[in-house]
């Protein structure tokens, strides 16, 4: 049974219904969540003030839900809104990445970051082997005049990430001052922070009409379509964090190195042989990877904002026939809702995120070789 911790979480959290399920955020948690037709309800009736000891009761009336399977479905979100929540708050300790020795006490690289060229004074080797695999294929020489300074400052076991006018509090750790850097670029000017009160963990690339946002959960192939995509020309905006303004349809650059997992190396290595140049990499959760500049990255103009076209969705599976299908919107959402967490994701900006999906074409990707895929997916974009 629900403890009373639990159901205070789940009264917490602001619903927007879709069909017979739906989506989810609490303030400050920095996360979406998926509620199956089970979760919501429970969710439904905690908010509107049924006691936690009628719940089970209710449901074993009704007999069209069994009591055992509706705690176990709320049970499943609420450890996944706690396990998720810690992770974010947790410093990382598993960073492992072969690189070589930084001098100390400090390394300074200057790097093309949405738009701008911004200095980082890394505070110590530890931060430098997070962010330099990751940063090093936008590094430009360090006598550029920088429009942006990052800067580290130690308090209490935590780093104050300082950029423009902003300020971030992060733990002392290679993975979260990474993280505290993204946050502080992109909300460098506090006095007009932009729009960016929405960022995607996914890709997306400019095609014809404007900015195609690809997303889904971890190892689908999203890193490995926006590589093939950018091979064949099209401009990339972004390959993990993509910053959008839902309620204006618009889509912005925050380019970064390509992150390519062991299981894609096969399919981008046919197209950017340079790939296997670049040394394997162990992320903060296990994941082995290579990272490779974008051919084509975003232009002056995409500073402006492009218009987001639509919606795409990979999943690679063995022996499939190459397939474009539309789908619908509640897939589409899930595809989209694949760990927010690294900027916060506020009850006001999920209504307007559910509102741009619903008015964009999405699509699947279905594919076991991409390049039987390719050409009619060129020819959509």
């Amino acid at each position: 049974m629900l403890n009373e911790t639990a159901c205070d979480q789940l009264r917490r959290l602001e619903i927007i219904p879709l069909e017979d399920e739906a989506f989810a955020t609490a303030p400050g948690s920095g996360r979406l969540f998926h509620l199956n037709a089970t979760a919501r309800i429970v969710a439904d009736l905690l908010k509107s003030g049924i006691p936690l000891d009628e719940l089970a009761q209710t449901f074993a009336e009704t007999h069209c839900v069994p009591p055992s399977q509706v705690m176990l479905d709320v049970e499943t979100l609420v450890h996944t809104m706690i396990t998720d929540q810690s992770e974010a708050d947790s410093p990382d300790q598993s960073v492992s990445l072969a690189v070589p020795l930084f001098p100390e006490p400090t390394m300074a690289a200057a790097y093309r970051l949405f738009g701008h060229v911004v200095r980082v004074g890394y505070p110590t080797a530890d931060v430098a082997a997070t962010c330099g695999p990751l940063l090093a294929p936008m590094a430009v020489p360090l006598d550029t005049p920088n429009d942006l300074l990052v800067t580290y400052k130690e308090i209490d076991g935590s780093y104050e990430v300082a950029c423009g006018s902003a300020t971030v509090r992060v733990p002392r750790a290679g993975w979260s001052a990474f993280v505290g850097l993204q946050r502080a670029v992109l909300c460098h000017d506090e006095r007009d922070p932009g729009p960016f009160q929405t960022v995607l963990h996914g890709g997306a690339v400019v095609g014809r009409n404007g900015a195609w946002l690809i997303g889904g959960a971890s190892g689908r192939g999203k890193s490995t379509l926006v590589a093939r995509l950018d091979a064949a020309g099209l401009r990339v905006l972004g390959d993990d964090l993509v910053p959008l303004a839902p309620e204006d349809g618009r889509a912005f650059p925050f380019a970064m190195a390509l992150s390519i997992k062991e299981g894609g190396w096969s399919v981008v290595r046919a197209f950017r042989p340079d790939l296997m140049k670049s040394p394997p990499q162990i992320t903060r959760i296990g994941k082995t990877v290579r990272y490779v500049a974008p051919i084509n990255g975003p232009l002056d103009e995409d500073r402006q904002g492009q218009p987001v076209a639509g919606l795409l969705l990979p999943r690679r599976t063995v022996g499939a026939d190459p397939t474009i299908k539309p789908i619908g919107l509640k897939q589409a959402m899930i595809g989209l809702c694949d760990r927010f967490g690294r900027f916060p994701v506020e009850p006001r900006e999920l209504r307007s995120l559910v509102s741009l999906a619903a008015r964009i074409p999405r699509y699947e990707l279905v594919y076991d070789d991409f390049g039987d895929l390719l050409p009619g997916l060129l020819g959509l974009l």
